[in-house]
């Protein structure tokens, strides 16, 4: 056998391996759907069809997100309501100052006691004109990148 069909049937069988994964995994999701409803339902109806979900069967995992425009500020009720029923999960949060508007992240993570691990993101953008909440400069840095100019020289 040549090292093509080698390398080949390798990359089949990898590839039958995942395929068989993956519906060992949608198997799980049809199987918990109920048990996987009361995390989608966390959420309030009004966000609900807004709502981006996505598997991976490679982490066994169901992600939720969901995005809420135009708030006052971080303390807004919509907002601080959401995040309480997530209050006991693993959490993350990453704030973006790069544009006018207040942007941050909010990431949960649950596992399951039937194997699939549910990942929210919650995408919390303040309105730019909010008095209550705002991007400021807080300061300036001035750097200085030395930075070597290559090429390819050959006898």
């Amino acid at each position: 056998m040549s090292t093509f069909n080698t390398k080949l049937n390798n990359a089949r069988k990898s590839n039958k391996e995942q395929i068989k994964k993956q519906e060992a995994f949608d198997k799980l999701l049809r199987a918990q759907a109920p048990a996987l409803k009361q995390y989608f339902e966390m959420l309030p109806p009004s966000l609900r069809k807004g709502v981006y979900m996505q598997t991976d069967a490679y982490d066994a995992t169901l992600r939720i997100a969901v995005s809420l425009r135009d708030l006052n500020s971080f303390k807004d009720k919509k907002l601080t309501r959401l995040l309480e029923k997530f209050a006991d999960w693993e959490s993350s949060t990453q704030d973006y100052t790069i544009s006018n508007q207040p942007n941050r992240d909010f990431h949960f993570t649950h596992q399951t006691s039937f194997g699939i691990r549910i990942k929210v993101g919650i995408y919390a953008y303040v309105k730019s004109d909010s008095p209550l909440c705002r991007v400021v400069v807080k300061g300036v840095t001035t750097r200085v990148v030395e930075e070597e100019i290559r090429e390819i020289v050959c006898a």
